[in-house]
């Protein structure tokens, strides 16, 4: 079953610069207008889930499809991972970064691949920040993505 994770690194930053209460505010703006995009984009067998305090918000495809496949195809992952990220980054007007995996219940339920999911758009999110900032050298960028 496909996973769809939307990441919205900026409820980080905003808890660091401006406090917890704006990044709650922020997060709750987000974690409706993902609740909207979902509702409007998946199917009614399909789930949500978004962890107070977090800056990542899953969508699992678990929904058979219109011809009863058990998954929907890539295409379609990827098509509902765009909507659902278009949706909210109108409504919370912050990039989102976005990834998407096949989750299979019956590799005794391990959640490796969601868990590397999330944490690659992490590191993509930490290393976009390095290039931006410039404060790292080409060196000392490879000698920090080894830790």
């Amino acid at each position: 079953m496909p996973f769809l994770v939307v990441r919205n690194p900026a409820l980080e930053r905003t808890a660091w610069r401006e406090g917890l209460r704006a990044a709650r505010k922020l997060e709750r703006r987000a974690a409706d207008a993902f609740a909207t995009a979902a509702d409007r984009v998946l199917r009614a067998g399909d789930r949500i889930a978004h962890d107070e305090g977090s800056d990542v918000f899953i969508a699992a495809l678990t929904a058979p499809t219109r011809d009863g496949a058990f998954a929907p195809a890539p295409i379609d992952a990827r098509s509902s991972l765009a909507r659902i990220c278009a949706t909210m980054e109108a409504a919370t007007k912050l990039e989102a970064d976005t990834g998407w995996t096949i989750y299979n219940p019956l590799d005794d339920g391990e959640m490796a691949p969601i868990i590397e999911l999330v944490n690659s758009l992490i590191a993509k999110q930490y290393e976009k920040n390095i290039v931006i900032k410039g404060t790292l050298s080409g060196e000392s960028l490879e000698k920090a993505l080894k830790k």
